[in-house]
């Protein structure tokens, strides 16, 4: 039985950010849909357009802000253990319900 790659599909209001942190058990590939921002992978900053595909190897650092337009994004890997993004948003935005 094949298994099916879990797909995130994320968005983060105008200047939040996905804190760092390091996954050491897969690949991520993240594919910019709207909007944009930067990634800090290793702590070297990549600007993240829409169409933007992006390979994150395991073991590697990333952080993830969004301008001041948002974004969203896609990350697809190999299927792992339950995950949810360490998101932080900034102080003057209340969080959706």
């Amino acid at each position: 039985m094949a298994m099916l790659s879990p797909i995130w599909n994320i968005h983060l209001e105008r200047k939040s950010t996905v804190a760092v942190h390091t996954n050491d058990e897969v690949d991520v590939v993240m594919t910019i849909l709207s909007g944009g921002g930067l990634a800090f992978v290793n702590s070297e900053p990549h600007v993240l357009v829409t169409g933007q595909i992006l390979v994150i190897p395991k073991g590697i650092s990333r952080e993830i802000k969004a301008n001041s337009e948002g974004i969203t994004y896609l990350n697809v890997h190999k299927r792992r253990k339950k995950l949810l993004p360490n998101m932080v948003r900034p102080r003057n935005q209340n969080p959706k319900l």
